[in-house]
């Protein structure tokens, strides 16, 4: 992946979810060490990068910093962090009005809105998305057309 990154730089490369594998050394359960291996790759690979003026950029997202090895985040690897917080009730509230927005309810759709912001407090806006999504590709499956229902957001929460 790094020799291909090389290869096409300039360019950006993106680790998602960094921590499957990034975690915190001295975890690995495997008789083989596996993880901690895979991290030792990836160490090398960083400051490799950085070194050889390589113009390719590392960007590693996860959902919980204290999950990475610290190794990881020092200086000269992915020491930049930018923290994004999850949505507030009110921005959950506009953002999921407008991902419904033209789609039918078999209900009252303002009852149903203000009772899936209460239940969605941990959820980004692509899980929010991704919610909207499941109900309504649910909806479809089992009724023949889109009609969503709090019954139906119920049961996608807690699949």
């Amino acid at each position: 992946m790094f020799a291909l990154a090389r290869q096409a730089a300039p360019c950006v490369l993106v680790l998602d979810n960094i921590e499957s594998v990034a975690q915190v050394r001295g975890n690995d359960a495997s008789e083989e060490k596996s993880f901690d291996r895979l991290l030792s790759c990836l160490l090398t690979e960083l400051d490799g990068l950085y070194s050889a003026n390589d113009q390719v950029f590392v960007i590693g997202t996860t959902q919980d910093l204290r999950c990475l090895d610290s190794s990881v985040l020092r200086p000269g690897r992915l020491e930049l962090h930018f923290p994004f917080s999850l949505p507030t009730p009110a921005v959950r509230r506009e953002v999921l009005r407008r991902l419904l927005e033209g789609v039918p309810f078999a209900e009252e759709r303002e009852p149903v809105l203000e009772w899936l912001v209460l239940r969605t407090s941990d959820y980004s806006f692509a899980a929010l998305k991704g919610l909207v999504t499941k109900a309504v590709i649910l909806s479809v499956q089992e009724q023949k057309e889109v009609r969503v229902s709090k019954e139906l957001f119920m049961r996608v929460l807690s699949s």
